[in-house]
Parts: C-alpha cells; structure tokens; sequence
C-alpha cells in the first residue's frame, strides 16, 4: 500500500521563522458576480476546533465582499448537511467548505476557479482516489439543484459496510449524473463499495473503480467538472507539513484537537497567532490578521516537490489496483 501521512510533524523552524505579512493586492472586479461562501456545520458543540479556520475565512470574506453563511445542522445526520444547500442557493455562484478549511492566502479571488461552462466543479483528493466532498463550486443551474437533491437523498442507498457517508456516496452519485448510460459497470464498482471494510484499501479500491469508469478528461459540458490534484482551490494542510507557497489559497484540516500532534492528519500552525480580529477586515489593515510565520513560507517549486512525492505514490498504488482488482472484475 502506498505511503500515508500520519502528521510527521517535520519541523520547519530555523533562524528565519520571524513573523513577517503580506498586503493584501487583489482586488474584485467592479462588476463581479455574486458568489457566497457557505459553510454547513456536522457539529456546532464542536465549533472551538474550527474556529480559528471560520474567523479567517470569515475575514477573507468581510475583505473582498464575499457573502458569508454558516448554517448548522448539527442534529442532523452527516449526509443531511447536504440538504440545506439547495435552500441556500441564492447568489449566482456558492462556494461550499468545511469548517476546517482555512484561508492562507487571501492574494486569490474564488473567481479564479469559476468557469460558466459548468454548473458545479469539484477537485480530486491529493492523498487517495476520491473526488473531494469536502468544498465545491455551485452555479445555480437548475442541474446544480437536481445534483445536490440526488446527493443529499443517497442515504437510503448507502451499503452496511464502510461506506464513507457522503464521501463514498458522491462517486456513485456522479455516475448517475454523468455518465447515468454506464449503469452495469456503476454496479460492478458497487460491489467492492458494499465489501469495504477498511478506509484504506477496500473504499478505496471502490473509488478507483469509479475514476476508471469517469475517465481521465473529466468534464462535461454544462454539467460537472472535476479538477485534477494541486488544480483546485485547496489542499490538506498536513500533506506539506504545513509548508505553503503563494499559490495555495485554502488549507484543509485546521483542527485545533490535531494541531501539534504526530497523528494522521496532525498539523502545525504557520501563523504567529490564533486569534483574527473581525472588525479590521473590512479596512486596509486586514492583512494583519494573517501574521505568518516566515520559516513555513517556501517557494512554489519546493511545495510542489514535496506535493509530488505523494501524488506519484498514489498514481502508482491507483494503476497497481486497477490491475489487480478493477479491470478483471469489470470484465467479468
């Protein structure tokens, strides 16, 4: 199996770990779109561990004039999170994050990964073969609505094994609304869905299944389009051991129950502080709140690097699954 990171907490401290800011020198079009930012909270009791990720989103927003909406549905079940969207689709282009997303580089407009062709963009996971659940892009298309109806209802046809809730559901949601004519191979890919007894391997190897099925120019006009790994708008935070470069905009897994800790997905904060002060982001003071730490500040190529190691990994572990699981069980 390939290399998972497990929060080495690689220490990046030196001489040159001073406190440093940068302005803030992007700016919105006069005529921009409506776009909001909708964060849809699994557990509100829990809201502590997120809240340092929310304020700095949250001040990205107040900054640029982005609508900002925080809806919790912390009694409901985890796929029923998604329910609420449809309801909230009320700006031209939404963009969908979980709570522990943070913003690390308020130098990038969402603008930038908007594209009107589509009605909902997506990004594949860096570390594994899924399709990212976690953050999208929504234009409000009638097809958008009828996509998040479809995902939000998958629960009763979730299997009785390690299914991945909705992180496993929108594989086969997304066959059925791109490629609805692939129905026999969607059900042969099901059936290792239904088997899976570990994360790792066995939804994975599911996963796999259905990337195989989508293909690898994965797009369809007017409907989804899914970007390829380090193309989308976020990462994971501990996949560099917190190093970042200009251009990474959002970080994912800003939890402060992993913050320090060497276990999976174990983070290290790369700013001087943990507090963001909301009523200086709607001034030319706001950069102030994102007072980084210099030493985890590093160059594109050096990012990208350490980045590669584990997407060369998985692209491996994806060809050696397709031929040893997936392909002979699709021929059958």
């Amino acid at each position: 199996m390939f290399q998972i990171h497990f929060g080495a907490m690689l220490k990046y401290i030196n001489t040159d770990c001073c406190e440093t800011h940068q302005n803030i020198s992007v700016a919105r079009d006069a005529n921009r779109i409506d776009i909001a930012i909708v964060t849809v909270l699994k557990n509100g009791d829990n809201y502590d561990n997120y809240k340092l990720a929310q304020d700095l989103f949250h001040c990205y927003a107040i900054y640029h004039n982005y609508s900002w909406l925080v809806i919790d549905v912390s009694s409901n079940k985890t796929l029923q999170r998604l329910c609420p969207q449809n309801d909230y689709i009320k700006s031209e282009w939404i963009l969908f994050i979980d709570a522990d997303m943070c913003v690390i580089n308020p130098n990038h407009l969402i603008e930038e990964w908007i594209d009107d062709n589509y009605s909902i963009i997506f990004y594949l996971r860096t570390f594994n073969f899924e399709v990212a659940a976690g953050s999208y892009l929504v234009k409000n298309t009638p097809y958008s609505r009828k996509f998040l109806s479809h995902w939000a209802n998958y629960e009763k046809n979730l299997p009785n094994s390690y299914h991945g809730s909705d992180n496993g559901a929108i594989h086969s949601v997304m066959m059925d609304m791109v490629q609805p004519e692939k129905l026999y191979e969607k059900k042969q890919c099901e059936k290792f869905w239904k088997e899976a007894r570990y994360y790792w391997i066995s939804l994975w190897t599911y996963e796999a299944c259905i990337q195989y099925l989508l293909g690898a120019n994965k797009s369809w006009l007017r409907k989804v389009k899914i970007l390829n790994k380090t193309k989308s708008w976020v990462r994971d935070v501990w996949l560099t051991n917190s190093v970042w470069s200009n251009e990474d905009f959002v970080l994912h897994g800003w939890q402060m129950r992993k913050l320090n800790k060497a276990i999976f997905a174990g983070w290290e904060l790369p700013l001087t502080s943990d507090t963001v002060n909301l009523s200086s982001c709607s001034t030319d003071k706001a950069y102030i709140n994102w007072a980084y730490k210099k030493c985890y500040m590093k160059s594109q190529s050096e990012v990208q690097a350490l980045l590669s190691k584990t997407i060369d990994s998985v692209d491996s572990e994806y060809e050696k699954t397709l031929n040893r699981e997936v392909l002979r069980f699709l021929k059958k």
